[in-house]
């Protein structure tokens, strides 16, 4: 069994938890690219509320595997994949066994192909900054790869 002590899940919950968040804030820019202001995004997307984040993405229904998922990236993100000792102990995050890290890693594939794909369909014949920069651009070889939704 895995514990919560042990190194590769708190890596993995943190480098997917920072994946998701993102992807989430990168879509949410994609589709409002005001939110970038002098370079730098709003306070309001200044945190790891996944699932305000996600709550904020017209369109971006979520099943309960994926609402799960965000709950527990949130709190293990805060309470105790980045922070080893948190400022404040609210919340507690169960050791991951085996079971849950299988689990784990398909609803996190998944949820993360999903949001990749939908920045990208929502990119791949440009997207302009609100800075007036454009960008232009189509990867052939990404079309391949990220399969339809």
């Amino acid at each position: 069994m895995i514990t919560k002590g042990d190194p590769l899940p708190r890596a993995y919950v943190l480098l997917s938890s920072l994946s998701i968040e993102t992807a989430l804030k990168g879509l949410l820019v994609t589709r409002n690219p005001a939110l970038v202001s002098e370079g730098a995004l709003p306070k309001s997307l200044g945190n790891h509320k996944l699932s305000s984040l996600a709550s904020r993405l017209d369109g971006l229904n979520l099943d309960n595997n994926e609402r799960a998922l965000l709950r527990t990236l949130e709190q293990a993100m805060v309470y105790w994949a980045r922070y080893p000792i948190p400022r404040s102990w609210n919340h507690s995050v169960e050791s991951f066994d085996q079971h849950f890290i299988d689990e784990y890693r398909s609803v996190f594939n998944k949820f993360q192909q999903r949001l990749c794909r939908l920045i990208y369909d929502e990119t791949r014949n440009g997207w302009a900054a609100d800075n007036g920069v454009s960008e232009e651009f189509f990867i052939e070889s990404y079309e391949r790869r990220v399969p339809e939704q």
